[in-house]
């Protein structure tokens, strides 16, 4: 009966910190993109948003990131540029903001463009 009850102990504190952490989605206009590039050893990036309220927003961008586009599929970081409209799922941590995946949405996109 101990072992059940620190195994479950144990299993208690390792879920707390993924329970903390917040999981959002925000739609805006790239302001900037900071991509990475494997390739080159750049595996950390960001992307920075000006959502419909105006308000600036940034998200850090790393190889887990899925990074796609509506109409073709996946796209890299670097496909993405200043003035795109996309939609970001995140988390947000104590290392802060994550984007979990970015969504290039088509130009006339009602919801980017706040109509």
């Amino acid at each position: 009966m101990r072992k059940i009850l620190l195994v479950v102990a144990i299993m208690g504190m390792l879920v707390s910190p993924v329970a903390a952490e917040e999981i959002g989605e925000t739609t805006g206009t790239v302001d900037s993109i900071n991509p990475i590039d494997p390739a080159r050893g750049d595996y950390d990036g960001g992307i920075v948003l000006r959502d419909t309220a105006d308000s600036v927003k940034s998200f850090d961008i790393t190889t887990t990131t899925v990074i796609s586009d509506q109409s073709t599929g996946k796209i890299d970081s670097g496909d993405i540029r200043d003035g795109d409209k996309v939609r970001v799922k995140y988390s947000v941590s104590k290392e802060g903001p994550m984007a979990i995946k970015v969504l290039r949405l088509p130009v006339g996109d009602k919801e980017a463009s706040g109509k």
